[in-house]
């Protein structure tokens, strides 16, 4: 029996999938997040479902959204000092402020 043209098409398409694939599955050579050091306040810009910010952090003249604050630091005008890194992404809250990661 003699294969037509679309089936030898198909017949080699599925001979080279696995080796695209394994191909197309290399991490990406992300640089390293820059990490930062300041002290800080943290502060309660207002519920977020009542259109607040929700908690800021406050760093030199500069609001961002943390994205894991405890409740044990969710203190209004709380001084801390903070070891976080910046995200490529900012959010909604507090007029598009920058997000971060924070460790308190």
């Amino acid at each position: 029996m003699q294969l037509n043209r679309l089936q030898k098409v198909s017949f080699i398409l599925l001979l080279l999938l696995p080796a695209l694939m394994v191909t197309s599955c290399k991490k990406s050579s992300n640089p390293p997040k820059q990490s930062f050091s300041a002290n800080a306040i943290v502060l309660d810009k207002g519920n977020v479902a009542a259109d607040g910010c929700g908690w800021q952090i406050m760093i030199s003249d500069s609001l961002y959204s943390p994205l894991n604050l405890g409740v044990q630091f969710q203190v209004n005008n709380l001084k801390v000092h903070v070891a976080y890194h910046k995200l490529t992404t900012t959010g909604f809250i507090a007029a598009r402020s920058q997000m971060i990661r924070a460790q308190v």
